[in-house]
């Protein structure tokens, strides 16, 4: 798996791209955030902790770890693997399919793929957030100082793109008009609760969206794709929900990459535009970061971005009594 070996390198996969050294370099840049967020813009920030990790999914990670190429299965048949052993049941050792069957909530794919993403396997999902902070957090959360000549190893980086843009261009598709695509194809009624349920677990599934050579899509997490309705007249299609705690404190989003080998920045281009951004931060401004965005401390960040349904419980009572008394 390559990393990047200098900023040259680097640099032409990029549109925007920036170096800041300084506090001031560094406000600038918030600023620019706050001003793409008030713009109605969609848009996704991700935080790396050394500016020469490439944008690899953990399931690429995994594989190539585990000396795993494509002669001996592609990333997807492992998809396909790694859904079948979350929909299997054996006593004791996996609740998830009872849990969300008690709720009420068909298990779709892509809310087992987050699942699996949020919670410590690998998946084809590469996160990103809706807001900056928490792409701040994990930016920080991992750097480390490395004595080195080389310059590229003295930065972390915040990468970003809109949505907008590269959907207009065709480069990625969201789950919602893939799903208004796969419907309009179909000409199926969905009249009833049953019908709706089987069209996300089979025409919207991994495996039926994820052919015909696509490798990228972007799973959304705004409100709307709980229920999704057809622009034309209105009718409801289906109702996909794909969230859980991290996903949701975190302002969460994927983008789904199925490549075998290549990073998201290799199919994030046409022609000779680029619709990835980025900025390179100096890791000596780790703390001025620290004080200034996130609460003076890791931890502190911590417990907002990975609410527990223990502390969530905890948090409830006691500001019920505070109430109280």
């Amino acid at each position: 798996m390559t990393e990047y070996n200098s900023f040259e390198d680097k640099k032409q996969h990029f549109d925007t791209w920036e170096i800041i050294d300084t506090p001031g370099d560094f406000n600038r840049m918030i600023s620019e955030f706050k001003a793409l967020k008030s713009s109605n813009n969609h848009v996704l920030f991700r935080g790396i902790c050394e500016a020469r990790y490439k944008l690899y999914t953990s399931l690429q990670r995994e594989c190539f770890n585990r000396g795993i190429g494509p002669n001996d299965a592609t990333g997807k048949s492992i998809v396909l693997k790694l859904l079948e052993q979350s929909r299997n049941n054996p006593k004791g050792q996996n609740y998830i399919p009872e849990y969300f069957a008690k709720l009420g909530i068909p298990l779709n794919d892509w809310m087992l793929l987050a699942l699996l993403q949020h919670y410590g396997a690998p998946s084809p999902l590469l996160d990103f957030t809706k807001g900056f902070i928490p792409a701040l957090y994990f930016m920080c959360l991992g750097i480390t100082p490395r004595y080195s000549n080389r310059e590229i190893d003295n930065y972390a980086s915040i990468i970003y793109f809109k949505t907008v843009d590269v959907c207009s261009a065709h480069l990625i598709e969201n789950l919602p008009k893939t799903c208004e695509a796969i419907y309009n194809q179909s000409n199926k009624k969905l009249s009833n609760y049953r019908e709706r349920d089987e069209f996300v677990l089979n025409d919207l599934s991994f495996d039926n969206i994820m052919s015909n050579n696509r490798k990228i899509e972007l799973i959304p997490s705004y409100n709307g794709i709980n229920k999704i309705k057809h622009k034309g007249n209105n009718k409801w299609i289906a109702n996909l929900p794909i969230a859980n705690m991290n996903m949701t404190s975190q302002e969460g989003e994927f983008v789904c990459n199925i490549s075998d080998s290549e990073p998201l920045e290799n199919l994030m281009v046409s022609g000779n535009t680029k619709y990835l951004h980025c900025y390179n931060i100096k890791k000596s401004l780790y703390h001025y970061i620290l004080d200034n965005y996130l609460k003076g401390s890791l931890d502190a960040m911590k417990a907002e971005l990975f609410p527990s349904e223990y502390q969530a419980a905890k948090d409830i009572y006691f500001r019920t009594m505070a109430n109280l008394f």
